[in-house]
């Protein structure tokens, strides 16, 4: 398998400097999966998972049993970024739908890292918590777009009740 940075696809890490991204790529495993092939499955230690070549699915066991299909993953695609840092996994499962080359980084690996390069944790702080706060923003907009458009919708609606009542009113008005 072909040895490159994968890291620098993850946004979490593409806004870090090269040595930075070294750091991490120096802890990256590459692996190569045979179709049908679980990378991952509840009770797993947490990883990222970076697609290089291939395809994997990301599911659910559904409480009738049956896969739930919750994405796909083709290259340059990741699963587990926020496990990294600390988030809990969820009951997913991700299985290879065809030969796959993946890279993958454990928790226990990045926090160890992380550990021993304070200003790397710091970096990375920084940049999620900007992401965080970006999403924020973006989900407040939508949230005020989507407000404007009721109450456009309301006040139209509102305004066409007035003007048949006024109508209503002029012709009974007017037949008196």
């Amino acid at each position: 398998m072909k040895e490159h940075h994968c890291t620098s696809i993850v946004p979490l890490f593409n806004h870090l400097s090269e040595e930075e991204q070294d750091k991490i790529e120096s802890l990256v495993i590459h692996c190569h999966f045979n179709k049908g092939e679980t990378v991952w499955q509840p009770g797993d230690e947490p990883l990222l998972i970076i697609v290089a070549s291939g395809s994997m699915k990301v599911y659910m066991i559904a409480g009738n049993g049956r896969e739930q299909l919750l994405r796909l993953l083709s290259p340059g695609s990741y699963e587990g970024a926020n496990a990294l840092l600390g988030a809990r996994a969820q009951d997913l499962f991700i299985d290879t739908l065809e030969a796959t080359d993946a890279c993958l980084l454990r928790k226990s690996d990045f926090t160890a890292l992380l550990e021993k390069t304070p200003k790397l944790a710091l970096k990375l702080l920084e940049i999620n918590a900007q992401r965080m706060a970006d999403t924020m923003v973006k989900e407040a907009e939508q949230k005020k777009a989507e407000l404007l458009q009721q109450a456009e919708g309301e006040a139209r609606q509102r305004k066409q009740a007035l003007e048949q009542e006024f109508q209503a009113e002029e012709y009974h008005l007017a037949q008196a």
